[in-house]
């Protein structure tokens, strides 16, 4: 099921209320506000039993009143599949697909993508059908997740092709020789085998390298231009002000990583304001006071994810 929040402007403190079903009215206040997702789940799973299927285009609906927030309505789609869980109709790729659709047909509608960085670009799926929704992609904010990893150094072993080719026959003849027998038989002295046999690799080494990646390499058009972004690790952070601060930090963190692992550092003129959750908070709060001059007072800006 979509979840459909709407921000209200207001005075009070934060207030979180679940539309009640088949009615106008809202619920009580959820509280606290870390509930709020367990009521969700639990509003999902009752209305999806009830309607005996594990796709329904009718959305939950949440108010959300704060005095920090804009006028602003977020959709919340289901996540493309492309095979439904076990038990459910062979068909919920196909429903979650044209739900989606639907949804984001609207002009006026502002469509966030996001992607994991394990994704290549050549190989992303759901990017084409994001494509195909919005062809120039000019009302599609694209966010690549989980960036950090992309920046780990990882470890690997490396070994002549002599030294491989004499490991595979070993292995294929059944012989009992351990790694360091099979070295040291082929004349390999055993103080140059690393113990263990690693070396450093990270897969940008040169500026070209990732400023290629952060580019998207040309399958993005010139009306896109993706964000990169991480999370803390840490989830278990005790206010909302530490987690702002996690993600402050993971930011700088990712920034260092680009300048310093890598040779000659990215294209930080080009690239510089699109990495960080800073950056795509500032991007969207602006995006969204721009629209918002531009709807009537009655319509407020919609944000599909």
């Amino acid at each position: 099921m979509a979840s459909l929040l709407v921000l209200v402007g207001s005075e009070n403190g934060l207030l979180l209320i679940l539309k009640e079903e088949d009615s106008d009215d809202y619920g009580p206040v959820i509280m606290p506000a870390s509930a709020v997702a367990e009521a969700i789940r639990v509003r999902t799973e009752d209305c999806l039993k009830m309607l005996g299927t594990a796709v329904s285009a009718k959305p939950i609906v949440m108010r959300a009143e704060y005095a920090f927030c804009p006028n602003l309505t977020i959709i919340d789609t289901p996540g493309f599949v492309l095979k439904g869980k076990k038990g459910e109709p062979e068909n919920t790729p196909d429903e979650i697909l044209a739900m989606v659709r639907t949804l984001a047909a609207p002009k006026h509608r502002l469509l966030l993508f996001l992607q994991q960085s394990s994704v290549e670009w050549c190989s992303s799926l759901w990017l084409d059908i994001v494509k195909s929704i919005d062809p120039s992609l000019e009302r599609t904010i694209i966010v690549v997740s989980k960036f950090d990893n992309r920046l780990k150094v990882f470890t690997s072993c490396f070994l002549s092709l002599a030294v491989f080719s004499r490991l595979f026959l070993v292995h294929s003849l059944g012989k009992t020789q351990t790694l360091r027998q099979t070295l040291i038989h082929d004349s390999v002295s055993p103080t140059q085998i690393p113990e263990p046999c690693s070396l450093p690799v990270q897969e940008f080494a040169e500026r070209w390298e990732v400023d290629r990646y952060l580019s998207a390499g040309g399958y993005l058009g010139d009306n896109a231009r993706p964000f990169f972004v991480a999370l803390p690790k840490d989830r278990n952070s005790s206010t909302n002000e530490d987690f702002r601060r996690q993600i402050a930090t993971v930011d700088t963190d990712i920034l260092r990583q680009l300048s310093e692992n890598v040779a000659g550092g990215f294209d930080v003129e080009k690239f510089g304001k699109h990495i960080g959750f800073g950056n795509l908070r500032q991007f969207l709060e602006a995006e969204l006071q721009r629209r918002s001059e531009f709807t009537s007072e009655d319509q407020n800006p919609d944000l599909i994810s």
